[in-house]
């Protein structure tokens, strides 16, 4: 897998994450679960770029309480991170195995794409549960669909 397709799905990552938080916080009144939901996602992204960056995750929570505003700091400068990480990767150096230990102490070797594929992959899980909660508490989501990304939004923001 080429850096220039990583680089598009973490594009449309950040995109539809930040549309997301739009909506959640046009809601009428706040949802716990919704903040739970995002707080997560957005700490997970954060969890897995220290990793790759061989950074220290002690006292890193999975599922921290985050304020709404802390999530939304925290999306951001995820963007920002990811990007420099990004940029300073090569095609070859995706391929590498990165040896980590998970959130209980377990030693992994994983490539360095698979990772960065997870990390799309995990958000997309996520976003439909937000969704779901989303349309419950009386909103309407958005299309978080990757095809519609492609379709409509990709010529309208970068990463």
């Amino acid at each position: 897998m080429h850096k220039k397709y990583i680089l598009e799905l973490f594009n449309y990552n950040f995109q539809v994450n930040q549309e997301l938080l739009t909506v959640i916080k046009s809601l009428k009144s706040s949802n716990e679960r919704l903040l739970q939901l995002l707080s997560h996602l957005v700490t997970a992204e954060k969890i897995w770029l220290m990793r790759l960056k061989d950074e220290d995750l002690l006292g890193q929570l999975i599922w921290p309480e985050l304020s709404l505003n802390d999530a939304e700091r925290l999306l951001k400068e995820n963007q920002t991170a990811y990007a420099d990480y990004l940029e300073n990767i090569s095609d070859r150096q995706l391929n590498l195995d990165l040896i980590y230990k998970n959130s209980k102490g377990e030693k992994f070797h994983t490539p360095i794409v698979d990772i960065l594929m997870h990390v799309i992959i995990h958000g997309g899980y996520h976003r439909g549960q937000i969704a779901a909660t989303i349309r419950q508490a009386g909103g309407e989501p958005i299309n978080t669909d990757y095809i519609h990304y492609v379709r409509f939004l990709k010529f309208n923001s970068k990463l």
